[in-house]
């Protein structure tokens, strides 16, 4: 990938639902009324770009405004109604993060640093779904966060790279 961005991908929740109680700085995006392709979204070519497909919502940050450990209770509350993964991917220093909630709790916090695990930082159990993802010889990486992602809510890179986003902006 070659950037540093976040993705969050929550199960059961619309756009409009997040930013309702969104206490972030992203409460205040409004959709820009332009959509740009799932490759534009992920690339970080814009800041804010968001998605549902089926009954999961998509959201690409490409400030880190998502990512912040001080919404711990937000991610607890949202993922009261499905699943919620918040990865953080720094692709330059080969640092990545994943946090995975269900029903209200976070079940798992695994870091990555230059492709090896940090242990010190880790919560929670492996999930059955993270046990036998392959690791690279170069260490870990974007590809096993999204074969993670596509475990974890059944969407492959094709369907987010295939999704149509819509950009968020902040108001004038």
């Amino acid at each position: 990938m070659g950037y540093s961005t976040n993705l969050l991908v929550l199960a059961n929740q619309s756009l409009g639902d997040v930013i309702a109680v969104a206490p972030w700085p992203t409460c205040k995006l409004t959709r820009a009324h332009r959509d740009v392709d799932g490759t534009t979204a992920m690339s970080g070519a814009v800041t804010h770009a968001a998605a549902e497909i089926g009954v999961n919502l998509v959201w690409w940050d490409r400030r880190g405004e998502l990512a912040c450990a001080h919404y711990h209770d937000v991610y607890e509350q949202l993922s009261r109604s499905g699943p919620l993964l918040m990865a953080h991917f720094d692709s330059v220093t080969s640092n990545y993060g994943v946090s995975y909630y269900t029903a209200g709790a976070l079940r798992r916090y695994v870091g990555y640093v230059s492709g090896q695990l940090r242990s010190n930082v880790c919560k929670g159990s492996p999930l059955d779904e993270e046990i036998d993802i392959v690791r690279p010889a170069w260490g870990y990486d974007e590809d096993w966060v999204f074969t993670l992602v596509e475990r974890l809510f059944g969407l492959g890179h094709i369907a987010l790279e295939t999704a149509t986003y819509a950009v968020l902006d902040y108001p004038d």
